[in-house]
């Protein structure tokens, strides 16, 4: 319990220190709609009827997040955005001391630190900080809701009490998010596994992974094909079950809603699509799609143990199975709806299939090695690559420049504040009209306006909005909560080094008896596993390097030595315009300072359109677009302070792009994004848009 109580604190005061530094009482852009115009305003009215509840917003039906959202504002009295922050603090934190005692339970108490150790580290980085700001996103719902109807639904069997708990959390998936039913569209394929090949369901202690469990009831379901009575019991009981499920797939896809505005954001082609979902199955390293191979590897070789061997952990391979099914239709569906985007809000959902890989390395390391595949010490040596690559992923990713949108944040909603402010003072629309996009919380200032204009809405406005409202009984306590996190992240990290030195004392008896009984076969094995090692790292680099040069996508950058392209030093190619590279060298032989850098390629316009340009360097930067300067940002500056926006219209088709950068000394930063037509705000310039040729 220690365990689960450390992951959960320090998960849990990692997102209040995020909400600390970004977040704020004001709501932001979907709440003023789903919530002040449709459900408080009639909430107040009178008028708000049960089917309003269940209406679609964009391409979802967020029942859950509207009761909560009435729930919040019935105990507070008044609209406090830190409200949803904190409760999705609070729902992170639980989903990861929840995976953490799911593997403790399916893989036993020996793994238990490196499972929490995994876990904190996974869920407490601020690479999905949008999650952790925006109070109105529904992610670590659908999450919670998916994982423990897949647990649930697959521990249990009818007419257990608890599977029909899992089939509540599936049915509510449908009313959190448009991308509910896929929970029970992974439990109903894993069932049809079990119904083909006969793999025994675990039920109770029989589910949990141990060597010494007795033979459990209902044998004859797997070894003689379901011929007894107990297995033709247990398959009549899946086929049920398997039949509820299907109801619940059909329902959600008849809830499904298009949303006409949003075809521009869907791939253009297959090619597009096929691009996309491996971008988000390779994520932590989204520029590489090949290394999706790595991350899903163990996934691929549980998925093979199950098939074709009679595994001792069923359950555990059947969760896992069905848990990776789900993050991988997630990804499909976030590739088709937002094709070539991966913002900090989708990450949350790509982030998990790093849980349930690592979860499923261990698991094959447990089992028996089958006699014709990898033995345990290749597993173990697999096991340390896959680690190190998704370390590497994972560091990449949460570095300052990807906390600079999170920067942008700050100020915007600094600026809302103030723009709320006065028109609360002064009722003048001029106070929101004509303000650049993010101005004001809400993209149609006379929508916002005849929001703020409810007697109903002024009077439950935060205090930041309306300094004349006092704070509510949560909002008092949540102004005195989250000031706390980064003292409570430092409790919560020191009890998990605590125990993992406990952990590590405990298992240095074992370490000994290894070492004092080694015998030169054994040494000679180990370097034999080294030389592997070595030998599948080189590997991984020789398919980066062929990946890199053929595929046409991404540009072509050149490295110079000086700050005004003196002396070639090498070429290579990136996939996007996006690169932090700090007090590092930014490629091989290249020098961390006075360096300077060329972008060279096509950029693809996917239609004719005006089209907004945004960057921030360190130190200077200029984008050329068919020869033409589009911005030039040409001298030193800090990376924080040297945004630059610009706005040209192009056509539809292939324009040559060029990008120069040059760092003189310090840090070295350089950052663009793009919107306009059917690209989003915010959005990295980067491939398919970006081609080499």
């Amino acid at each position: 319990m220690l365990w689960f109580a450390a992951v959960f604190l320090t998960i849990f005061s990692a997102k209040l220190r995020l909400i600390g530094l970004y977040g704020s009482a004001l709501p932001w852009w979907d709440q003023w709609a789903a919530e002040g115009w449709l459900l408080y305003i009639p909430f107040f009215d009178k008028t708000l009827a049960l089917k309003d509840l269940f209406a679609a917003h964009c391409e979802h039906r967020i029942f859950v997040n509207r009761v909560m959202a009435l729930l919040l504002l019935a105990l507070n009295g008044q609209w406090d955005a830190r409200l949803g922050m904190v409760l999705n603090a609070l729902l992170a934190a639980g989903i990861g001391a929840m995976l953490s005692a799911m593997g403790w339970s399916v893989l036993g108490k020996k793994n238990i630190a490196i499972i929490c150790l995994f876990n904190t580290l996974v869920f407490s980085l601020p690479f999905s900080w949008e999650c952790s700001v925006l109070g109105f996103i529904g992610n670590y719902w659908l999450i919670f809701f998916a994982i423990a109807s897949v647990w649930l639904l697959l521990r249990k069997n009818l007419p257990h009490p608890a599977w029909f708990l899992g089939l509540a959390f599936a049915t509510l998936s449908l009313v959190t998010m448009g991308s509910g039913f896929f929970a029970a569209a992974a439990v109903l394929a894993i069932l049809t596994l079990r119904m083909f090949f006969r793999q025994l369901p675990r039920d109770g202690a029989e589910a949990t992974f141990s060597t010494d469990l007795p033979s459990p009831a209902g044998a004859g379901y797997a070894k003689a094909g379901g011929g007894s009575a107990s297995g033709g019991k247990f398959l009549c009981l899946d086929l049920v079950s398997a039949t509820l499920l299907l109801a619940i797939v059909a329902v959600g896809l008849l809830l499904k809603v298009t949303v006409p505005g949003h075809a521009a954001f869907q791939p253009a082609n297959a090619r597009d699509l096929i691009y996309s979902f491996l971008r988000n199955l390779a994520w932590p390293d989204s520029s590489l799609p090949w290394t999706a191979i790595i991350v899903w590897l163990p996934y691929f070789l549980l998925f093979l143990y199950y098939v074709f061997r009679r595994t001792k952990a069923a359950f555990a391979s059947e969760f896992l199975l069905a848990l990776g099914l789900w993050v991988a239709l997630q990804d499909a569906a976030l590739a088709f709806s937002r094709s070539g985007v991966i913002a900090s809000r989708h990450t949350v959902f790509l982030s998990l299939a790093l849980p349930v890989n690592f979860l499923a390395l261990l698991l094959l390391l447990h089992e028996q090695p089958p006699r014709f595949y990898l033995p345990r010490s290749l597993l173990a040596v697999f096991l340390l690559a896959w680690a190190f690559n998704t370390g590497h992923g994972l560091w990449k990713i949460t570095n300052k420049a990807n906390l600079a949108e999170a920067e942008r944040y700050k100020a915007n909603i600094a600026e809302c504040e103030k723009n709320v402010r006065n028109f609360v003072k002064t009722e003048s629309i001029a106070e929101l009209s004509n303000k650049p996009l993010y101005a004001i919380p809400f993209p149609d200032p006379n929508a916002l306006a005849m929001v703020l204009r409810n007697a109903h809405i002024r009077s439950i406005l935060p205090f930041c909005a309306h300094p004349a409202n006092k704070p509510g009984t949560l909002s008092r306590f949540s102004s005195w909560l989250i000031p706390k996190g980064g003292k409570l992240c430092y409790i919560g990290a020191a009890l998990l080094l605590i125990l993992a030195a406990v952990r590590f004392y405990q298992s240095l008896g074992t370490l000994e008896n290894r070492l004092v009984s080694m015998r030169r076969r054994d040494l000679r094995q180990f370097m034999i596993y080294a030389g592997l090692t070595l030998l599948m790292a080189a590997l991984a680099y020789a398919l980066h390097t062929l990946y890199l040069f053929l595929s046409p996508d991404g540009l072509t950058v050149t490295y110079f030595r000086g700050i005004d392209f003196e002396k070639k030093i090498c070429t290579r190619t990136e996939k996007a315009v996006c690169r932090d590279y700090g007090e590092r060298h930014p490629a091989w032989h290249v020098p961390r300072h006075y360096y300077s850098a060329l972008w060279q390629g096509i950029l693809r316009a996917p239609e004719t359109a005006v089209y907004e340009f945004y960057s921030q360097s360190d130190d200077g930067l200029r984008l050329i677009i068919d020869g033409k300067k589009i911005i030039d940002n040409w001298r030193n500056q800090s990376w924080n302070a040297s945004g630059t926006g610009a706005q040209v219209r192009l056509e539809a088709g292939n324009h040559q792009i060029a990008v120069e950068h040059y760092n003189a000394e310090g840090e070295s930063v350089i950052r663009i994004k793009w919107c306009g037509g059917p690209i989003p705000p915010n959005t990295i310039l980067s491939a398919p848009y970006l081609r080499k040729r």
